[in-house]
């Protein structure tokens, strides 16, 4: 018998679970019959020699496999599953005497041990594991091999229970959903409305009409003259016959008002109910992230600097003041011409009978009764009109009369100069726009100080897309009666345009990501992570094609039917 001759190599370092291992791998000149406890029979059939040279790591797990065999002691054996290794190893006291070892094949490893362990070498084994039977090459150790049971597993294993056929994405379906865009930051957009404003101009109205009606009363008693008394009658009868409905329906509105307006839980709740789940509250119903004190100091000094608007870029705000309606300024014009008329009937007042323009005088009653008339007109329409705007709020919209889809063009316009770098508005800002970004805006509305309060929440957008699959596992036969499943672990997976990075959504963070054109923007501080880093299966196989045992778990299933 030729004396087999093993060269020594080196071992490298051992790293807690890991080993790292040179080995040769030598063809012999012999082919022995091992049988346990005896010395091998006499065989020759001389071949050449060839080495090569190998490195195996090996990562040894706590996992063992049952098998049957009928070569082997006992016919049950039990494996351990070493999913890292790259060699499949069994005791030479775990076979029968009839089975043949081949010594042309043999190993000399070192890390699983201190000293190098030489293998005996190579035989092929039938084992059977579940229903299907495999047949598996094995090394040959000594019995007295410091491993538990029969042997090892190594990289045969993954043969055995068919885990060769996930390369190129097998075993997952990747459904797309299309693209997707983050948001981490926002830009809040102020609208703020002064409902005291034209409750207190109509206030002003009223005391300009006491104030007339007195003039005419103290002409009468001084004067005691019949036309100016016959001027003044027709005054107060044309005042009330055409101003007076107004002033009923003034009166009413201003009631409903302060009714929208007081802090009544019943109405407040009644009025949610007809909201969005993402407003956040209506009317006193505060979000909780929103700093109102903060709102309400910055209108206020908006007020004072008679601007129309401001930023405020370390906070991301914009304030603006809106009007009730755009009509206002000749509602003002109007006004101002009672108070001119008013200024002439009391200097008149103070004149003689023999200095009195009694023509001039009619005239002037006439236009104020008139003037009267257009003006309370008007601000029977500015309250219903306000009327209208609170219950907008109530059902969480913005009405166009507050503010013109113009003007919050030019407003999104003016805050798009001062975006930080790297975040943009999700689509272009523009009329046909602007129904979709109000739409994904969150909108809070909220009473406070007199004041109608529209905070608009516009998500801003990073310039980098990501691609949102739905990872789908895949039925992979195992036997006739088994199957099995890879674990995705990830209910959606969004993978970058260059593969550097990786988002995973669970599917309620999926749902709440808001749908647009072409793509879909998803909200919050998602975790981005590098995919060369990650030990995540889905992405592994998606992006690298590598099928990797230790990052997948794999889910089998037994089957009442054959398959």
């Amino acid at each position: 018998m030729q004396e087999t001759k093993i060269r020594k190599f080196k071992a490298i370092r051992r790293i807690s679970s890991y080993y790292l291992t040179k080995f040769k791998k030598l063809y012999t000149v012999e082919c022995r019959r091992w049988a346990p406890g005896r010395k091998p029979e006499n065989s020759r059939n001389l071949i050449r020699r060839n080495i090569l040279n190998n490195t195996a790591r090996q990562k040894i797990e706590q996992d063992h496999v049952q098998c049957q065999s009928p070569q082997t002691i006992p016919a049950d054996s039990k494996f351990l599953i070493d999913s890292g290794g790259d060699l499949n190893l069994i005791k030479l006291s775990s076979m029968r005497d009839e089975v043949i070892v081949y010594d042309h094949t043999v190993y000399e490893l070192k890390g699983i041990t201190d000293n190098f362990v030489t293998t005996l070498g190579s035989v092929t084994i039938e084992l059977q594991i579940g229903g299907e039977k495999r047949r598996v090459e094995f090394q040959v150790v000594k019995s007295d091999f410091p491993v538990p049971n029969e042997g090892i597993l190594g990289k045969n294993h993954h043969q055995v229970f068919n885990l060769t056929a996930f390369k190129n994405q097998q075993g997952i379906y990747y459904e797309s959903h299309g693209v997707a865009r983050l948001s981490h930051v926002s830009w809040e957009l102020v609208i703020s409305l002064d409902v005291q404003l034209l409750i207190s101009k109509y206030h002003v109205i009223m005391a300009h009409y006491q104030a007339t009606t007195t003039i005419c009363e103290k002409m009468k008693n001084r004067l005691g003259n019949v036309e100016i008394e016959e001027i003044c009658s027709l005054f107060i009868q044309r005042f009330s016959r055409a101003t007076l409905p107004y002033l009923n329906e003034i009166e009413a509105n201003h009631i409903s008002i302060m009714l929208a307006m007081n802090n009544d839980d019943n109405r407040i709740r009644r009025g949610l109910g007809q909201t969005f789940r993402r407003m956040a509250n209506v009317l006193y119903g505060l979000c909780s992230k929103i700093d109102v004190e903060f709102i309400i100091n910055q209108i206020t000094e908006l007020n004072r600097s008679k601007v129309p608007s401001k930023s405020n870029i370390p906070e991301k705000i914009r304030f603006l003041q809106a009007e009730v309606n755009h009509s206002t300024q000749q509602l003002e014009l109007q006004q101002q011409k009672v108070e001119q008329n008013l200024q002439y009937l009391q200097a008149q007042a103070n004149l003689n009978i023999q200095n009195l323009n009694k023509l001039a005088f009619r005239t002037k009653v006439l236009e104020q009764s008139l003037l009267f008339e257009l003006v309370l007109s008007k601000y029977a329409y500015e309250t219903q009109n306000l009327i209208s705007i609170i219950n907008s709020a109530l059902d969480g919209k913005i009405p166009t009369s507050v503010f013109t889809p113009q003007h919050i063009i030019k407003e999104l316009l003016e805050i798009k100069v001062d975006l930080p770098i790297g975040n943009t508005f999700p689509v272009e800002v523009n009329i046909e726009s602007l129904n979709e970004i109000l739409r994904i805006s969150e909108k809070n509305i909220f009473f406070k100080d007199n004041y109608l309060i529209y905070v608009i929440e516009i998500s801003l957008i990073t310039s980098e897309e990501y691609s949102i699959y739905h990872p789908i596992p895949l039925p992979i036969p195992h036997s006739e009666q088994t199957i099995f499943l890879v674990d995705p672990e990830i209910d959606y997976l969004g993978v970058s345009r260059d593969n550097e990075n990786f988002i995973a959504l669970d599917n309620v963070k999926w749902e709440e990501c808001i749908t647009l054109k072409p793509y879909k923007v998803c909200r919050g501080n998602q975790h981005v992570q590098h995919c060369a880093e990650s030990d995540v299966c889905v992405v592994s196989l998606l992006v690298n094609n590598q099928f990797n045992p230790d990052h997948c778990k794999v889910k089998f299933v037994s089957l009442k039917a054959p398959i």
